[in-house]
């Protein structure tokens, strides 16, 4: 048997069949966890070699810091290679160097670390640090990746409306940033893909000022008519067709001189709807804003009611004035990483795992890590594995796990006492312990107030706050939309198609109903067997543990919960959990 153990790319002198390796990717009895492949207590002799290679490491006087630092481990047998990326943790020194090495499953925690949220880079290699002013806002309400600004209720004034952002994004930015793929269906699962979290803090509701003049049109001309009656008179005298969506001011300089009529007005209209009208006419003031898209037009009508003069009625006055036409592109920066908050990556990632219950694995000789839910894992219908010609004999059943009959699943919440989101894991076991509390989101429940939920993001001075980071998915909603930039701007209303924030079935009772079904069967009639199995180190090399395993022999197809401590040509343990029919 050649047998090749190597730290730090150092070839590791070793004692023959000294290493013995435990594998699996979740334990299905440790809710909370996700566990690692890992070795025997390996005892390697203290050779020169090896002595090394760990920097005297044991000696008096050594300022070997070993055991602190993390030591790459590859470990070959007969040519196949079993560990690739692992990390070999030293735990004493003695005639001998004791160490255990870690692999697979256990890189996940080790390549995020301590890195928050804000870590993440937001302008590279796509930039969603923006520009926030209306149209961008407008424009967000069709994204499928990054940022969207999902509404909270009407009407909307956009400096003090925060943003979203998806989870999917998120999840696969923490990944590729660091080198790192992620695969498997959930990231196609359209549940998945509709649910967004809020910031965790508000921001500086600075407005940069930013206009260009795209309309200017002198108007002088005299206009006069004699009418049977005295119905008013609406004369065209302006006419703008919009190219570009976004917010505009009107405003206008000069006069209107009427030398007959009464009542007289200019007023706006926008596709044939007044939206404005202007009663100083001498000088003619005014200014008003308004959201325009492609293709809308926008007409100036100068109305006169005529007055009588003989057997009719007359009306004349003239237009001395110029229209102008800003283009207001006004805005307020916006940088993620300054609102996200410093949720550690790790935790939002495990928090989604959970959510979702998903298990995973590091794909072999890539930076690649494989996603599966429970759901997908425990569904016989899918392919099965015949591992019968494997079997040698069972050596035990047992029954018991980590569970309560009441297993919660809590969110964080503003009032404490509050669990109108929180969930039970229920499992049908009257053996096990009462309840125990799982997990609790760091995710904050948001609270209804029948139009909105309630968001601090800003205080009574708009001075920008932290309130915590929610999740919500995103609804479709058509219909007109009140919309301002700031407090002290007037509302716009244009027909939209718009997106808004809605919680319902995100509470965790739906969550555990949608994706833990199959789980708590299992969970309900929980049976782990024990049984020897020869295996080899092909068999080692291909394990999948996100295929169940058929034993003719059982009569039943089971979970691979773990493999324990593979030797070579020896029989081998393995704990498997039996799916309920």
């Amino acid at each position: 048997m050649d047998e090749r153990l190597y730290l730090n790319d150092i070839l590791i002198d070793l004692s023959p069949g000294s290493v013995a390796r435990s594998l699996q990717v979740n334990d299905f009895r440790e809710l909370k966890d996700r566990q690692a492949n890992y070795s025997n207590n390996i005892k390697i002799p203290r050779t020169p070699n090896n002595e090394k290679a760990l920097d005297l490491l044991g000696y008096s006087g050594s300022t070997s810091r070993k055991p602190y630092e993390i030591i790459t481990a590859k470990y070959v047998l007969d040519g196949i290679e079993l560990v690739t990326n692992g990390n070999a943790k030293i735990r004493e020194t003695s005639e001998f160097y004791s160490l255990v090495i870690y692999d697979g499953n256990i890189a996940i925690n080790d390549i995020l670390g301590i890195k928050t949220l804000a870590d993440l880079n937001f302008t590279s290699p796509v930039k969603y640090n923006h520009r926030l002013s209306i149209e961008s806002m407008i424009d967000s309400f069709s994204k499928t990746e990054g940022y969207i600004y999902g509404l909270n209720g009407t009407p909307v004034t956009v400096v003090n409306s925060i943003p979203s952002f998806y989870i999917h994004t998120l999840f696969k930015m923490i990944f590729n940033q660091i080198g790192w793929e992620v695969e498997g269906d959930i990231f196609t699962n359209t549940d998945y893909l509709s649910r967004v979290i809020t910031m965790d803090k508000g921001f500086e509701p600075t407005v940069t000022q930013q206009s260009s003049k795209v309309y200017s049109a002198s108007n002088s001309e005299q206009h006069s008519g004699t009418r049977p009656n005295n119905f008013p008179v609406s004369i065209l005298v302006d006419t703008f067709n919009v190219q570009v969506p976004a917010y505009y001011e009107i405003s206008f300089i000069g006069r209107i001189n009427v030398q007959r009529g009464t009542n007289t007005n200019l007023s706006i209209e926008k596709n044939g709807l007044s939206f404005a009208s202007i009663s100083s006419i001498n000088p003619l003031t005014g200014s008003y804003n308004f959201f325009a898209e492609q293709g809308d037009v926008i007409e100036i009508f100068i109305n006169i009611l005529p007055v009588a003069k003989y057997a009719g009625y007359i009306y004349d006055f003239t237009e001395e004035f110029t229209t102008n036409i800003d283009s207001d592109t006004n805005y307020v920066d916006i940088k993620i990483e300054e609102i996200i908050g410093d949720t550690k990556q790790i935790d939002f990632v495990k928090d989604v795992m959970q959510r979702f219950n998903l298990s995973f694995r590091k794909l072999p000789n890539e930076n690649t890590i494989e996603f599966i839910s429970s759901q997908d894992l425990l569904d016989v219908s899918r392919q099965v594995e015949d591992w019968s010609d494997k079997f040698v004999r069972k050596i035990k059943e047992s029954y018991t796990n980590s569970y309560a009959r009441d297993n919660k699943f809590k969110y964080n919440y503003e009032e404490s006492g509050d669990n109108f989101a929180d969930g039970s894991l229920i499992v049908n076991d009257l053996n096990l312990k009462p309840e125990q509390t799982v997990l609790t989101s760091f995710f904050k429940a948001p609270v209804f107030n029948g139009t909105r939920y309630n968001f601090n993001y800003w205080d009574e001075e708009n001075e920008p706050q932290q309130d915590g980071i929610r999740i919500f998915k995103l609804q479709t909603i058509t219909g007109d939309l009140a919309i301002r930039l700031e407090r002290d701007s007037n509302f716009s209303s244009l027909p939209a198609t718009y997106v808004g924030l809605d919680f319902d079935e995100l509470d965790y009772q739906t969550e555990l109903d949608n994706n833990y079904a199959r789980f708590q069967q299992l969970l309900h009639n929980y049976n782990v067997f024990t049984i020897d199995c020869k295996l080899s180190i092909l068999d080692i090399y291909n394990v999948d543990f996100f295929k169940l395993k058929h034993i003719k022999q059982l009569g039943a197809n089971f979970y691979l919960n773990k493999i324990i401590n593979f030797k070579n040509n020896e029989i081998t343990k393995v704990e498997l959990i039996k799916i309920p029919n």
